[in-house]
């Protein structure tokens, strides 16, 4: 489950992501988003049930500044902040809600909204990552509009994870 990052969007936070290069994996801008949980394998249809009955109203979300997760000590996604506002927090939580209800278990790591631009592997340039931490958005680029989230589809392929909306639930 995710927020759709609109298109008007994507490239100019693509662009801020660092060059593929030895090491860095960049996300293609199609498959930015916003991830509000993530289940893994699981029953599709048991999860659309869960997810239809979830409500929560359209909000903006802000954007705010780069930043790295870890795996192991070591730099391994670098991604886009999103502000932690009522309204997103919210609506994490009545999905989480809907989820738990239907019998799914929830990842229990606190929940840190962000659209990932870049994953790291070995060989990852230290310059490149301090560089990319760096950076600052225009302010005219730094809301969104949240008027849906969705249902992905992950498809781990060679050059990495392409995600798919397998369904749309409005908010509002």
């Amino acid at each position: 489950m995710a927020l759709p990052v609109p298109s008007a969007l994507r490239e100019a936070l693509a662009a801020l992501a660092p060059a593929a290069a030895p090491g860095i994996r960049t996300q293609s801008p199609a498959d930015l988003h916003v991830t509000l949980h993530f289940l893994g394998m699981a029953d599709i249809e048991a999860v659309r049930a869960a997810l239809a009955a979830a409500t929560a109203p359209a909000f903006t979300a802000a954007l705010t500044v780069p930043g790295r997760f870890f795996s192991r000590g070591h730099p391994r996604t670098l991604f886009l902040g999103v502000a932690p506002d009522a309204p997103l927090r919210e609506l994490h939580a009545e999905i989480g809600r809907q989820l738990e209800g239907a019998g799914f278990a929830l990842d229990t790591k606190p929940f840190v909204p962000h659209i990932t631009l870049a994953r790291l592997g070995e060989g990852a340039s230290a310059d490149t990552i301090a560089t990319f931490l760096k950076q600052r958005l225009a302010p005219e680029a730094r809301p969104f509009d949240c008027r849906e989230f969705a249902l992905y589809a992950s498809d781990t392929l060679p050059e990495g994870a392409r995600y798919r909306v397998l369904e749309r639930y409005p908010l509002g």
